[in-house]
């Protein structure tokens, strides 16, 4: 075109490599799985036995009517007819069929059951390119490049379909399934924003998969899949509305799928915090909250409002409230905080205690479901 500007095609079949620089390239008459035929009158699989003796494809012998033997393998029955000068009309056609029409096949033995004609597939014999060359994982129907047998084959084919010399490659299988950091894998949670989980999935047979979650809440970031094919990473995002439960990853490829691994999608919980309170100083004294009363002058008996609030990302539900240390001293004065309704995320509610005259230590547990108290509140009374 005089644009001065020339492709240079690499490990390619050209009809001449005359002008291009790399040495790999070839102009020899590529193999192909089957002997190509386009719409030919006479068909490669078509003899003279068949009733081509010549250019003319199947046809039926001047002046024998279509009842008569031998009968061409493609029985078109065509009337016995003549042209103007009293002769025989030799009708015939070229292929019917994209497959070879000389053998039987399917359950009714009908003809065309042979190997496809016009396969564009390039057989092994041009399995020529390194597998150290850049390539995509697949080829264009998704089977896998290079294919998996035989054992140890390191090269591929140029062109968009990989050859596969009969055995379909071995499915893929999942093992496992963890943070990128190789840890157990932390619960995946819904809540009020997304929740971002970097995987790594583990198996053989990777390359080229595709990751499925069966929750419509998880969405799948990239993956990347590492050399080997034994190793997927890619990072799932949990939507702030998924429904808790199990969710079931697999992995499939065109092989097959494999096993899966299911995890757990946790629900959000609640998180039970003293946030203040109207006599006395909060304060947090080896991992535990403590509620200092303010003393009176004279001494006497004290009360304070104790505000619960629930700073967690799901409901909290307090199944019981109880003085737990020094009951006789210390009084559960009154409660604002249900037992049977669930406090939402920052949701308050309000304990009141009464503490005694005299110097007392006590406690105070609220219990969200179980039997193990989720809130306590050492009470001192100086």
């Amino acid at each position: 075109s005089g644009s001065g500007f020339m492709l240079n095609p690499t490990w390619s079949v050209l009809t001449s490599t005359t002008g291009y620089g790399s040495a790999n390239n070839s102009a020899a008459q590529p193999p192909l799985v089957t002997q190509y035929c386009n719409g030919s009158r006479v068909p490669p699989t078509c003899s003279a036995q068949d009733g081509c003796a010549g250019p003319h494809g199947y046809g039926v012998p001047p002046g024998i009517v279509d009842a008569s033997t031998p009968n061409p393998v493609f029985t078109l029955t065509p009337s016995a007819t003549v042209d103007e000068g009293n002769n025989w009309i030799n009708v015939s056609w070229g292929p019917l069929s994209l497959s070879d029409d000389s053998v039987t096949g399917g359950a009714n033995g009908n003809y065309g059951g042979g190997n496809p004609l016009g396969n564009y597939a390039l057989t092994r014999a041009i399995n020529t390119i390194p597998i150290s060359q850049p390539h995509p994982p697949t080829d264009f129907f998704g089977n896998a490049r290079p294919e998996a047998l035989p054992a140890g084959d390191n090269r591929f084919d140029p062109g968009a379909v990989e050859f596969a010399s009969g055995a379909r490659p071995a499915p893929p299988t999942l093992v496992g399934i963890a943070p990128a950091t190789g840890t157990a894998p932390a619960p995946l949670k819904s809540g009020l924003t997304p929740d971002v989980v970097p995987v790594t999935l583990t198996g053989t047979n990777l390359a080229g998969a595709r990751v499925k979650v069966s929750s419509s809440d998880i969405r799948i970031g990239r993956l990347t899949v590492d050399a080997t094919g034994t190793q997927i990473s890619t990072t799932f995002f949990i939507s702030s509305s998924a429904i808790p439960g199990a969710t079931t990853v697999t992995v499939t490829t065109p092989g097959g799928t494999s096993n899966g691994v299911t995890f757990t999608v946790e629900a959000p919980s609640g998180t039970l915090s003293f946030t203040s309170a109207t006599n006395g100083t909060l304060s947090n004294d080896l991992g535990i909250p403590h509620l200092t009363f303010t003393t009176p002058t004279p001494r006497a008996p004290v009360t304070s409002v104790v505000t619960i609030t629930n700073t967690g990302t799901g409901p909290l539900q307090i199944t019981q409230e109880a003085i737990t240390v020094d009951s006789t001293d210390f009084t559960l004065a009154g409660t604002t905080c249900s037992l049977t309704t669930p406090l939402a995320p920052n949701g308050t509610c309000t304990v009141s205690i009464t503490r005694p005259a005299a110097h007392k230590l006590g406690g105070f547990s609220a219990t969200n479901g179980g039997t193990t108290p989720d809130g306590f509140l050492g009470l001192i009374a100086p």
